[in-house]
């Protein structure tokens, strides 16, 4: 689905698998109103602890006063606007408790999902991943829903956003580098 002035477009050849989703118009951002935004819809079907993994390509932190977003709604609820800095891999110590208190307008990291997808295990990030070493940065949502089956919609808001998984139901039990298992019949 387009939105007013941007539009989710395939992009071949990048990422992990046989491409990503990214904005045709990367001058345009709207958080005004996400509703009119461009979005991808899926239908899923949602377990009992109602989380969605999306894995996005790594990106700079182009606005640090706000962070970079991407949206998410279930069926018709509200729309969700996830911080996409989530596991962002401070490289050059932007973000310590100085910089930040020093600063009017740096905006602090959300906390890491600590999905196994990202390499948390037992609390504590495995040794060499990250989104540097991934290619890829897992977002972690969780809607408050009746388990079964659901539209998902995922919302663009900041174009530098580019969209490479989801994964329904990340299962946190099982270790896993690439997602669930894709089924083959």
């Amino acid at each position: 689905m387009s939105g007013e002035h941007a539009k989710w477009i395939f992009l071949p050849d990048l990422g992990r698998g046989e491409g990503c989703m990214g904005s045709d118009n990367v001058l345009f951002a709207s958080a005004d109103n996400p509703a009119k935004n461009a979005a991808l819809e899926y239908d899923v079907d949602l377990s009992e602890n109602g989380e969605i993994a999306l894995g996005i390509l790594p990106t700079q932190d182009v606005n640090p006063t706000r962070g970079l977003r991407i949206a998410l709604q279930l069926d018709d609820a509200d729309i969700k606007v996830i911080d996409a800095r989530q596991g962002l891999h401070d490289e050059f110590g932007e973000y310590t408790p100085g910089n930040l208190a020093m600063s009017k307008s740096l905006k602090a990291l959300p906390e890491p999902s600590g999905l196994l997808l990202s390499g948390w295990m037992n609390g504590r990030r495995l040794i060499r991943r990250d989104e540097v070493f991934d290619n890829m940065r897992w977002l972690k949502a969780k809607f408050d829903t009746t388990p079964g089956r659901h539209k998902l919609r995922v919302i663009m808001v900041d174009p530098e956003i580019v969209l490479q998984q989801i994964v329904v139901n990340p299962d946190n039990n099982h270790y896993s580098y690439f997602g669930a298992n894709k089924s083959t019949k």
